[in-house]
């Protein structure tokens, strides 16, 4: 058993090689290749920049998968009422455009048990990709472990009341 972490990482306002075809979708996959039934928690958050803080995008949620099945997550990014961003169009990720997903419960870094996957980029229909964006995509193998099962406040490293 694991607590495991993207770490922040940022999210670009457009797909990369185009001009104006938008960033609004994350999808995050959690397979599960034993024969028995596997329980995981997932949590999506917003790294709020200045003021090194962490917010829920996606509220923590548990998942139930039985043996051999795969279960996938698709979280806007932005409300955009077209294909393209324009400046009225409001953004979910209000401070900044840094994400941290976290996965813990039956899941290990190895691998042996539940695996997930993310990657990010354009859906028209707001369930999947039309045009990913390779900057988002992280393997199982991408992760890293964490200790604390809920993600706190982030202190900046020249604070001198951090951990």
């Amino acid at each position: 058993m694991a607590n495991l972490s993207t770490g922040p990482f940022f999210i670009p306002k457009f797909i990369q090689g185009t001009s104006h075809t938008p960033i609004n979708i994350l999808i995050l996959t959690i397979g599960n290749l034993t024969n028995r039934t596997l329980s995981v928690r997932t949590g999506i958050y917003q790294a709020s920049i200045p003021s090194f803080q962490i917010v829920p995008l996606l509220p923590e949620a548990d998942f139930t998968l039985p043996p051999n099945k795969v279960a996938s997550i698709a979280t806007p990014l932005f409300k955009t009422s077209s294909t393209t961003i324009t400046e009225t169009d409001t953004m979910m990720l209000t401070d900044s455009q840094v994400l941290v997903v976290t996965v813990s419960g039956d899941i290990e870094k190895s691998g042996r048990l539940a695996q997930v996957s993310i990657t990010g980029g354009f859906s028209s229909d707001g369930t999947s990709l039309d045009i990913s964006e390779p900057t988002m995509f992280f393997r199982h193998d991408d992760f890293v472990g964490f200790h604390n099962h809920h993600i706190g406040p982030i202190h900046h490293p020249l604070e001198h009341n951090h951990e």
